[in-house]
C-alpha cells in the first residue's frame, strides 16, 4: 500500500533530478529496501513522506557524488540537463554545492556535526543516535535544528541546487 501511494511521487522526483530513468527505478527500489529495513524505528508521530523523501534525496545525493567522477556521466548530465539564466552555469556546480555544503557541515561544533552526519547522512534515527551518543533524544533535535539553521543561513540563495537542497534536505 505505502508502494502504490508513494513510488510514482519518488520515481518523479528521482527522475526530475537524474534524468535517468533507470536509476530513477533504481533509486525507488533502493528507498523502499531502506524503508523495509528501518520498519522498526517508524514513528507515527513524523511524517512517512518527509522519512520516504529524505532518503530517495540521500541516495541520489550517493549516486551522483559516485557518478560524478565519470566522465561519460558527465556528458550526459549536459546533454540531459537545460539551465537557464546564469543561476546554474554547468553540472559543476552541483560539485561546487556539494564541497560548499561540506564545507560549512565541517564549521559546525564536532558534535553537532557528527550528530548531523549520523542523522543526514546515515539516516540513523533521533533515538538511535542519541543511544550511540548516550546523550537524550532532546539533545539530538536542539543539536540538529541548530545545525540546520545554522547551513540555512550560510548557503547562498538562488541557486537552484541550494533551493533544491533547503527544500528536501533540511
Amino acid at each position: 500500500m505505502l508502494y502504490e501511494n508513494y513510488s510514482e511521487r519518488l520515481y518523479k522526483f528521482a527522475l526530475m533530478l537524474l534524468k535517468n530513468k533507470e536509476d530513477a527505478r533504481d533509486i525507488v527500489q533502493e528507498t523502499f529496501l531502506r524503508v523495509w529495513q528501518k520498519r522498526e524505528e517508524l514513528s507515527e508521530d513524523k511524517s512517512f513522506k518527509s522519512f520516504l523523501f529524505t532518503i530517495t534525496y540521500n541516495i541520489i545525493i550517493d549516486q551522483l557524488r559516485k557518478k560524478l567522477n565519470d566522465k561519460k556521466y558527465l556528458e550526459f548530465l549536459e546533454r540531459n540537463y537545460k539551465f537557464e539564466g546564469n543561476s546554474v552555469e554547468n553540472i559543476a556546480d552541483f560539485n561546487i554545492l556539494d564541497k560548499q555544503i561540506q564545507g560549512i557541515i565541517d564549521e559546525l561544533p564536532q558534535r553537532r556535526k557528527e550528530i548531523f552526519n549520523l542523522s543526514r547522512r546515515k539516516n540513523l534515527s533521533h533515538k538511535e543516535i542519541a543511544e550511540n551518543l548516550n546523550i537524550t533524544v532532546k539533545t539530538v533535535e536542539t543539536q540538529l535544528n541548530l545545525a540546520v539553521k545554522y547551513l540555512k543561513s550560510r548557503l547562498s540563495e538562488g541557486s537552484l541546487p541550494a533551493i533544491l537542497f533547503l527544500a528536501l534536505f533540511c
